[in-house]
């Protein structure tokens, strides 16, 4: 998927807690994308969800209400 924009806010040890850190210090997100390699965990910003293919390991996910829509 391509469009939107990112934000790396640091590391986490699993995509769930990917998701409790976006949606606690980036409350505008629409999205985490979380790289399972290195633990890193982005907030996702606009409709789409930024997905690179340089970045294979990645986790990522929609945010509905309370829910994550992981892909």
């Amino acid at each position: 998927m391509r469009g939107g924009t990112y934000e790396h806010i640091g590391e986490t040890s699993s995509e769930y807690e990917c998701y409790l850190k976006v949606k606690r210090e980036r409350m505008l997100a629409t999205g985490a994308t979380w790289n399972k390699n290195w633990e890193g965990c982005f907030a996702d910003f606009g409709d789409i969800i930024v997905m690179h293919s340089s970045f294979p390991d990645c986790r990522a996910c929609l945010f509905s209400g309370s829910e994550c829509l992981v892909f």
